[in-house]
């Protein structure tokens, strides 16, 4: 007859197991601790932002088997599984919260006692709930799979194929031939935006939280995220996010639109953060440049590459003259619809947003406009198809 296993082990590997599971729980332990504390603070900037008159519930992180989340109307308690936080970014883990917060508004504010009925979704439709947060498979342990998991439809995806071969033609040594290619992929994207308006289709609104892992968000980013409000169709939110392997908080980037703008817009975002970064380290080696004219570069780069966008787009509503009076004002009239319900649907998550608004300070007045010279000749030059991996893809630092 064999000895137990505890029989097996001598006296110092049962010390040394010992030892193991007691840092294994003590690390346990404070994981639980810095969690339910940013919970807590979640839980408070929700009631804020969508204005909800609740008394706070007890916060807590446990195990929770077959459960992503759970609200508890006796207790009064609302518990998050463990191993959400351990194995799903943060974005995520507050859209499971505000599930579940909706769970309580339907308890506590509607006084109804259901689960997933009508009063949930009205309360999910307070909260902007996206569509995979609201579902009550999310209470069941499923395997949580956000927009940008799922497949695009046969539309957006022949449209992201045709701009991934413009912009591979954009990679042409002549110059004359990159310059076109660039126009008409932003051709491409305005036609099929009218197409889409003049049909008055309904086009699902979806966001994408992008964390950037740095305190501070610099004037060159913001002047990115204006290019891409401009030009590509989307809204763009800075935003705090919550790091739970670091403890502490890094801003984050929300992009929302329809899947196709808002997956060419994170495409673009990191394209351009790279490129800049190595065009200007490409220049302060030729001219052995100050640090200082760094962000005056980068501005310039910007500032040149937006010209470029802003000249392609003239060009576009010129060559798009052909329409009648009354065409032009029914698309004009429907654009503007578009625009509005992109903004309400931004409104809608975060209620009480405050615009900031920033200078452009320069250092170096002869780095920005080399800049801008640079800016000028500046090509989206990689693929951004699924295959390349782009989709979901967070921005690294």
């Amino acid at each position: 007859m064999l000895a137990s296993s505890s029989r097996l082990m001598g006296p110092n590997m049962k010390s040394e197991k010992m030892n193991r599971d007691s840092e294994s729980s003590e690390r346990r332990r404070l994981l639980q601790e810095h969690w339910t504390e940013q919970l807590y603070k979640e839980y408070k900037s929700l009631c804020f932002q969508f204005g909800l008159s609740l008394q706070q519930p007890l916060l807590q992180v446990v195990d929770l088997p077959g459960r992503w989340g759970l609200w508890d109307p006796v207790v009064r308690s609302i518990t998050i599984s463990f191993s959400l936080i351990q194995n799903y970014s943060w974005d995520i883990v507050i859209e499971i919260l505000k599930h579940e917060v909706a769970h309580q508004v339907v308890s506590e504010l509607y006084g109804m006692d259901e689960a997933h009925g009508s009063f949930f979704r009205l309360a999910c439709q307070r909260m902007a709930l996206p569509s995979w947060a609201a579902r009550s498979e999310v209470d069941l342990g499923h395997p949580i799979t956000p927009w940008t998991a799922c497949p695009l439809n046969s539309q957006e995806e022949k449209l992201l194929k045709k701009a991934e071969k413009l912009f591979a033609l954009a990679t042409s040594s002549n110059e004359f031939e990159a310059h076109l290619a660039m126009r008409k992929a932003q051709e491409l994207y305005a036609k099929h935006q009218l197409s889409r308006i003049l049909q008055k289709r309904k086009i699902g609104l979806v966001s994408l939280v992008m964390p950037i892992k740095r305190k501070r968000i610099e004037r060159y980013e913001s002047m990115i995220g204006s290019i891409l409000v401009q030009y590509f169709s989307v809204k763009l939110v800075y935003i705090p996010l919550y790091d739970a392997r670091d403890f502490c908080e890094y801003q984050a980037i929300e992009i929302m639109g329809t899947p196709e703008n808002v997956l060419l817009a994170e495409y673009i975002y990191q394209f351009l953060w790279n490129k800049i970064h190595q065009l200007w380290e490409e220049y302060r080696q030729k001219g052995r440049m100050e640090g200082r004219s760094r962000r005056s570069y980068l501005l310039g780069i910007l500032s040149g590459f937006s010209e470029k966008l802003r000249e392609g787009q003239s060009e576009i509503k010129a060559r798009s003259a052909n329409l009648s009076v009354q065409e032009d004002k029914s698309r004009r009239q429907l654009v503007t619809q578009q625009d509005r319900r992109l903004k309400n649907f931004m409104n809608q998550r975060y209620p009480r947003l405050v615009d900031k608004s920033w200078r452009q300070s320069l250092w170096d007045r002869d780095a920005y406009d080399a800049g801008i010279q640079e800016g000028h000749k500046l090509t989206i030059t990689q693929v951004i198809s699924k295959q390349a991996g782009n989709r979901g893809r967070r921005l690294t630092s």
